[in-house]
């Protein structure tokens, strides 16, 4: 049986520049909940002598986000900033017979290839992106202060950063603490008390 097109779930397109936007998961921006059950692709289309560039601001838990390149590579969902040179076919998908809230809120730019994004890998999945010079203005919408250093010289996180008061050193702050986020320790464990006496903190 054929499903009517005003019935499938589609994704939102806003564009905030000529050259830059986000795509979004129907009803984010109003906080409207998800369907239960939902598969919706969109063809972000990249013009000519441009490169793109990626990145994923806001995503529910389980919530599976897919791109398909020009030569067919597909790309699990990803939370650091990607640069892409080809046209991506995006494809949602939640198939849980469960409601979760909002979905995703992917931001995209294009840059001219003579202005593109310069960076190097710091391992196969990590990108860090020079943003020591002029280019930095073009695509620092997917680096700025989210907790993650993604420049080579710590320019997109900070004290300039909102979550960060006077004294916390670009750390997060509340409630007159100042708290620092420990990547790559999962579990807590006997040593875990150690490693925070190694910065002068405590366990929170």
């Amino acid at each position: 049986m054929a499903t009517k097109e005003s019935l499938l779930h589609r994704l939102t397109v806003h564009y905030t520049t000529s050259s830059s936007g986000y795509v979004t998961t129907p009803g984010f921006d109003g906080m409207r909940i998800l369907p239960s059950i939902m598969n919706a692709t969109y063809h972000l289309i990249l013009p000519k002598h441009h490169v793109g560039m990626l990145s994923v601001r806001f995503q529910s838990t389980r919530f599976h986000i897919r791109f398909q390149g020009a030569v067919g590579k597909i790309f699990k969902t990803f939370y650091l900033p990607r640069v892409f040179k080809s046209s991506l076919v995006i494809t949602a998908s939640y198939d849980k017979l469960v409601e979760i809230p909002r979905g995703f809120k992917l931001l995209f730019s294009f840059h001219p290839v003579t202005k593109a994004p310069l960076f190097k890998m710091e391992n196969a999945f990590t990108p860090i992106f020079d943003c020591s010079g002029p280019r930095y203005a073009s695509f620092k919408q997917h680096l700025h202060c989210n907790l993650d250093t993604e420049c080579q010289h710590g320019e997109d996180e900070g004290e300039h950063c909102s979550f960060s008061p006077p004294g916390c050193d670009g750390h997060v702050g509340y409630q007159n603490k100042c708290f620092v986020l420990m990547k790559g320790y999962q579990q807590l464990g006997t040593g875990t008390d150690k490693l925070c006496e190694n910065v002068s903190g405590t366990l929170a």
